[in-house]
Order: C-alpha cells, then structure tokens, then sequence
C-alpha cells in the first residue's frame, strides 16, 4: 500500500516510514495553522511567531499520531504480534501488523489502545495549555491547548465504529466475542465502515456545498478512504479464511510450460506464450529450474533483437523472493503478494520446478471453495 514510503528512523525494532502524501499534508497543515488559525486567537502577534507555532504544532501533532500508532503496536507486540511499521501518510498512520490478532480480546486491546493514548495525549495537551496561560505564557498555552483538543477530537473520531477505523476493530472485536466466528465479526464491521464511509461522504458534500470549504473536501475523501479500505479488508480476510490450512502444493498450477535457456525470444514467443497463451514462463535446463521469464522482460528487449537474443541472455534467477516449495502456507504467499511481492511465484522442491502459482490462482480456488463450501 505505501511502496514508495520513506523510512525515517526506528523505534522498537519498528521502522517509522514518511509516504510522500505526508509532506503534502503536513506543509497544508502547518500553513493553514499559521495563516488562519493562530493569527484569530492571537491577534497583533508577529508573523514569525505564527509561523513558529505552526509549524511546531504540526510536528507535535504528528508525533502524536506516531504515539497513537505506537500504543497499538506495543500492545500488538506484547501479544506476540509482529509489527514490521508504522507509516503516516495523508490520513493519518497506519501499524503495519504482519497478523491478524487471535482472539477478540487481544483484538480489542490493540484496538483501545490508540485512542486511549489520544485521549491521555489530550488530557495532558490541556493541563499544559491551562498552566502555561495561568503563568501568563500565552502562545504557548494556546499551542498546548490545541495540541489537547485535536488529540481529543482525534481519539473520538476514531472511535467511530467505520472499519477499519479503531472504532470499527473494537466493533469487530465484540462480534467476534459474542458470535465465535471472525469472518462474521469482519463482514458486519465491514458494512459497518463501508456506509459509515457513505456518510463521510455524504455530510463532506453537504459541508462543501454550505461554506464548509476545504474541511468538507477532506471528509469526502475521508469517506472515499474508508469506503475502499473497509471492502479491501472484508476481502483480505475472506481470501485468508478460504485458505487457510491449505498449502501453495493444492492451489498452483502444476507441470506449466516451461522454455530451455538456448531457446531465442521470437522462437520463445512464438512457440510458448502465444501457442500456449502464456505471459509466464519457467525457465529450466536439464531438470533444474533457472529462473523465469515473462512478458514484462520482454518488453524491456527491442522487438528487432528477439531473433538474436536468447531467454539465458535476459531472463530472472530463481530467488527466495519469488520462489516458494510446494509445502508453503497459501496464507503467507498472499500476504508477501499484497506487502508488494510478485503476483506470480515459482513453486520449487529441491531445485526442480514444480509449478506456479499467480493471484489468479488464488483468486479462483477462493471462489471455488466459497461456491462448494
């Protein structure tokens, strides 16, 4: 989802990572701060100042949300969970959880945990805003006490039962405790998010169309967001149930079409992928498997150079990374999928091809078992 996100630092084995959507937020964010927002409750203040504040309650806030996503991730850890990162982007920040949680009660305290660091990062924001005005330190009790607000507004909004929103996990969670069965748990949660996402959609245009400008916008988007997200993880985790316990051996495609590195690339397209319809091709000597071919390499080889050029000249070794045995869990392959693997893999048992599999594959033993289960 953020492949092209930056990592910035780590915390607890944990890599903080920027995508590039976060830097558009965050300079909107700091201006609107000091253009609008601290020059109407400090008037006759210099422009410097404004600034300073903005951009200083931009960073803190973001620090925030890394609290936030850090209090999941620590309770997720605890629970034997491994988080690979915690990424913020344009709406917000999300914990990279490599698992699913186990049971509706681990699921719910990972879940609570953001939004009671929001609330308690709230709590706090105010009780400094409060002192510091009392000690007459004006600009910074008002940068507190917008530090403890917006903390407070963000805790509440995510509590909105919309998964995948923490509100909508801890809805998840209570399903899932009360009806025994997480898939169930997922899709009411699910239908949950997907209208309530309709709603953010609904009440932005609405806003918009009254005055309320730029914020309306957001929470159309806010809505689009959680529209796609909440359907996305409706489908991860049925594609996860339907394979779960089953072994990349019952889902691949056996004994595929395979090409001798000697062979050219016209002879190779000509004879293989267009007579087999095939855009992936194994390549194998002797019995033991090389490595792969596919149309995306193709394209990188001039068209008038396919006569003289040959498959051992272009194609892509057989790694660890896009190379399973045939005893691996379904489950894992698919998670390497969506985390930006390959979409197609070779399937391999003691440097002998066995077959390949592809999110087509899948994808239709998915719904194969949906439609006989």
């Amino acid at each position: 989802m953020f492949k092209n996100a930056i990592t910035v630092f780590r915390v607890y084995g944990i890599d903080i990572r920027l995508d590039p959507s976060w830097f558009i937020v965050a300079g909107l964010f700091a201006w609107s701060l000091s253009v609008q927002y601290f020059p109407g409750i400090l008037p006759g203040q210099s422009q410097l100042l404004y600034v300073t504040l903005g951009v200083t309650a931009m960073l803190l806030f973001f620090g925030s949300l890394l609290l936030h996503e850090l209090a999941h991730s620590v309770v997720a850890i605890g629970f034997g969970l491994k988080i690979e990162s915690i990424t913020l982007f344009i709406f917000g920040g999300v914990a990279g959880l490599k698992d699913e949680p186990d049971s509706a009660r681990h699921e719910f305290l990972i879940a609570i945990a953001g939004p009671l660091m929001s609330f308690a990062l709230g709590g706090i924001g105010l009780l400094l805003g409060g002192f510091l005005g009392g000690a007459g330190s004006i600009p910074a009790a008002a940068l507190f006490a917008y530090l403890g607000t917006i903390n407070l507004v963000l805790a509440i909004f995510n509590l909105v039962p919309a998964f995948p929103m923490d509100g909508g996990r801890v809805l998840r969670a209570a399903i899932w405790h009360f009806r025994k069965d997480r898939v169930q748990a997922t899709t009411v949660a699910a239908r949950t998010g997907t209208m309530l996402g309709y709603g953010f959609m609904a009440l932005g245009a609405l806003s918009f169309f009254n005055g309320g400008g730029v914020s309306g916008i957001w929470l159309v988007f806010i809505g689009f967001f959680v529209v796609g997200t909440s359907r996305a993880a409706y489908q991860q985790q049925v594609i996860e149930a339907g394979l779960k316990g089953h072994r990349v051996a019952e889902v691949m495609t056996p004994a595929p079409v395979s090409v001798d590195p000697a062979v050219t690339l016209e002879d190779l397209v000509q004879d293989v992928m267009l007579a087999r319809n095939v855009g992936f091709v194994p390549v194998v000597r002797d019995g033991q498997l090389l490595g792969y071919i596919d149309r995306h390499i193709l394209h990188g080889v001039e068209k008038d150079k396919w006569a003289v050029t040959m498959v051992a000249d272009v194609y892509e070794r057989a790694t660890p990374e896009n190379t399973v045995p045939p005893d691996f869990p379904t489950v894992e392959l698919v998670q390497k999928m969506t985390a930006g693997a390959p979409n197609k893999f070779l399937v391999a048992e003691d440097g002998r091809l066995r077959g390949v599999i592809s999110i087509n594959d899948v994808m239709s033993f998915v719904a194969l078992s949906q439609e006989l289960a």
